[in-house]
């Protein structure tokens, strides 16, 4: 039985404002035009329909569960069978230990830990420039049309409803809302696993998005769905190029098998000594992960808070121009990770205030915007320069921070001396 009511046996007759309807949906059903809809190409007569008709099965799906809620002893009713989980395992402990590393949402009583290097974006918008993830990780790995990600999201889906559905009835749902609300969408695999408490789905699939005005690219993603009987759902969603899908598609199933919805409790810190061990291995300003040497705090550092909200995204070029720079070229020297562990320091102390300044005020957004133009172009010189040693580093360094101190302090001292001496 599907948990919509949505029917496949009769034929489709629906005709839309214009009068129109396509020929090839005569034949179908309800689920089946469903589908078939978001395989049709943007802008023609046949995605016009479907828009109207999607938003048609909606109400009519709204109506029938109101008509439910109002007389429950009436119309349409669920008888349940007695249906077994796969696992009789919950989907989650009563309580796991987690490290000061780890990202916790205590809101949404989520834990996970983040892929290592990736950016951390609370409130972060979504590609369709109108919603927000509860929190994205973006990869260090920049690609210049779209970079991978993947954003956790929640919705309550409502109580109760484990153990009347098959394992197969509920994922052809979820696949079919999928269908519904993304554009030229393929189902490459899709999964379900029922527990206790719950399901865990697993739906792989590419489709079109719009990235910029006129500009569309096709996206992979894998979403991993945890669907609690209280009603409780989170969504892991993880998108990327199809080129770029295979090489960090693997850091987001680890940063999965570590998530959690529910209690936590700090691991106990490491001992003075064990630190020093540290210290001792990796040089100034890193540390040790997975037996490698990384710069601290890299994680929670690399987010470019104002210019991201100067330029609306942290998709845009310039920022993506800023990450490159500090990852390809800062990071690759000692010096370098040095400055940036005390940039950070330093940086991190107004950064938060003016970015949320920048969201309350277009005005002041414009004039940051203005203001730091001068230094993106400056620092894209270190995209250009063939840095192989600490003192390449250095003088370009030092180089770059006097041709700033010229632009911000140097000429603008010249026109005021030049006013004061006319007048």
């Amino acid at each position: 039985m599907s948990f919509f009511p949505i029917s496949s046996a009769f034929a489709v007759d629906f005709v839309d404002r214009t009068g129109y309807i396509p020929e090839w949906v005569r034949e179908m059903g309800q689920q089946q035009a469903l589908m078939a809809c978001s395989n049709v190409e943007y802008g023609t007569p046949d995605y016009d329909w479907c828009i109207e008709y999607s938003g048609y099965v909606l109400d009519q799906m709204n109506e029938q569960l109101e008509e439910q809620q109002q007389n429950p002893d009436e119309g349409f009713s669920i008888d349940k069978p007695t249906l077994k989980p796969q696992f009789n395992t919950n989907l989650f402990s009563d309580v796991k230990e987690v490290s000061r590393d780890t990202y916790v949402n205590k809101l949404y009583k989520f834990s996970i830990d983040p892929p290592a290097n990736w950016s951390v974006i609370e409130n972060a918008e979504l590609i369709d420039g109108e919603t927000a993830g509860i929190v994205a990780f973006h990869s260090d790995d920049l690609h210049p049309t779209y970079t991978s990600n993947f954003v956790i999201n929640y919705e309550y889906f409502g109580a109760g409803f484990i153990g009347i559905y098959t394992d197969n009835e509920f994922l052809d749902q979820v696949v079919t809302g999928i269908a519904m609300y993304e554009s030229g969408v393929r189902i490459l695999e899709k999964q379900i696993e029922s527990h206790a408490d719950g399901y865990k789905i697993k739906i792989k699939f590419v489709h079109i998005v719009k990235l910029q005005e006129e500009q569309f690219a096709t996206i992979q993603r894998e979403s991993i769905v945890y669907l609690l009987d209280n009603g409780d759902m989170y969504i892991l969603a993880f998108a990327s190029t199809p080129e770029d899908f295979d090489k960090n598609v693997g850091a987001f199933h680890k940063s999965v098998d570590s998530f959690h919805v529910g209690n936590i409790q700090y691991a106990q810190a490491k001992s003075a000594s064990e630190s020093n061990k540290v210290s001792s291995k990796c040089g100034a300003g890193t540390v040790e992960k997975d037996g490698i040497c990384v710069p601290m705090n890299r994680s929670e550092s690399s987010g470019c808070l104002i210019a991201t909200a100067s330029y609306g995204t942290e998709l845009a070029p310039q920022v993506q121009l800023l990450r490159e720079i500090r990852d390809s070229s800062l990071y690759q020297t000692s010096s370098g990770t040095a400055f940036m562990t005390g940039f950070n320091e330093f940086y991190y102390t107004f950064s938060p205030t003016v970015s949320d300044w920048e969201r309350q005020s277009p005005l002041f957004k414009e004039v940051v915007k203005l203001t730091i133009t001068p230094m993106l172009s400056t620092l894209s010189i270190l995209n250009y320069a063939d840095i192989h040693s600490e003192q390449q580093m250095l003088g370009y360094g030092i180089g770059i921070i006097l041709l700033n101190a010229g632009i911000y302090f140097g000429i603008p001292a010249v026109v005021i001396f030049a006013i004061r001496k006319k007048f």
